[in-house]
């Protein structure tokens, strides 16, 4: 259910930034759906568009009232920044099966 409800929710962002792009909501949604789905790089793609969106509309004065969520994109940018990392660099490392076995109690076969 959820996953269906995060597509309905992306397909809808993407409508709304493509028929008004002056909106900057849509672009947050995106970033959501994105990082909801382990998305991370476009993500990033989406966060950074609406921050560089922010930046616009302060210059504008803030019409919108958007920029009182800056720092909370902000946050949610660096964050999925640093699950790509972590996600890359779990992809180019090798864990030691010592490491990822040090929790688990052997299993005792009983007769």
């Amino acid at each position: 259910m959820r996953r269906k409800a995060s597509w309905r929710r992306q397909k809808t962002d993407r409508l709304a930034n493509e028929h008004n792009p002056e909106l900057g909501i849509p672009l947050t949604g995106l970033g959501d759906v994105a990082m909801d789905q382990g998305r991370y790089q476009e993500a990033i793609k989406w966060y950074q568009a609406f921050l560089t969106f922010l930046t616009n509309e302060k210059q504008k004065g803030d019409p919108q009232n958007l920029t009182i969520y800056e720092e909370e994109y902000q946050a949610q940018y660096e964050q999925a920044n640093m699950k790509l990392k972590i996600l890359r660099d779990s992809m180019t490392s090798i864990v030691l099966r010592e490491i990822i076995t040090r929790g688990l109690k052997p299993i005792s076969f009983k007769d």
